[in-house]
């Protein structure tokens, strides 16, 4: 899969709901797509975690 899925910079949330998140990188692993993600949670906390494409949509804010 050579396609990114995101750019650097998209705003982003998870199609079953939660905080917008900013993409960091998107590169493949073990096979498949990865999306890396940062954002601060309700204690205003720094989170960072990849997600599969597919459970994500870019969203505006």
């Amino acid at each position: 899969m050579s396609d990114k899925p995101f750019t650097a910079g998209d705003t982003v949330a998870l199609k079953s709901g939660g905080p917008a998140m900013t993409v960091q990188w998107c590169e493949e692993e073990y096979g498949a797509m990865r999306v890396y993600c940062v954002w601060f949670d309700e204690k205003n906390t720094h989170q960072q975690n990849k997600f599969v494409p597919e459970s994500l949509k870019k969203i505006d804010v």
